[in-house]
């Protein structure tokens, strides 16, 4: 829940729990009241992307999009199995994943992996 409400795209804290466990954060009395937070809350950019994915997710035509968005991904995750890496990609629905495995079964010690993470680090990511 909360990757998806932000779209996906930075992290945003989010909880579901019953009205008992909610209780003791809506307490008038504050002496009472349990206060608690997650450590993505309330910044300002992903409440922001959060609200633009809330917006987009209610248009007529969000589930189109999102069916373009799993079609495009499984076609590319198909693409990757063609091509025999030691990757193993999977998708399902708008998520998609990549496992990167040495032929020793340990996916940290793949040599493509430092040059991925140097790639990105390049990158400023």
């Amino acid at each position: 829940m909360s990757k998806g409400i932000p779209g996906g795209l930075l992290p945003l804290g989010g909880t579901a729990c019953s009205e008992w466990v909610s209780k003791p954060f809506h307490q008038q009395d504050y002496d009472h009241r349990f206060y608690q937070g997650h450590s993505f809350t309330a910044n300002p950019l992903v409440c922001s992307a959060a609200l633009a994915s809330l917006k987009l997710s209610e248009s007529d035509d969000f589930l189109l999009l999102v069916i373009r968005l799993s079609d495009g991904q499984l076609k590319f995750v198909n693409q990757l199995n063609r091509i025999r890496l030691e990757v193993k990609p999977r998708s399902i629905g708008s998520m998609s994943a990549l496992t990167l495995q040495s032929a020793d079964g340990v996916h940290f010690t793949n040599p493509i992996l430092q040059k991925i993470y140097s790639y990105f680090i390049d990158k400023g990511m």
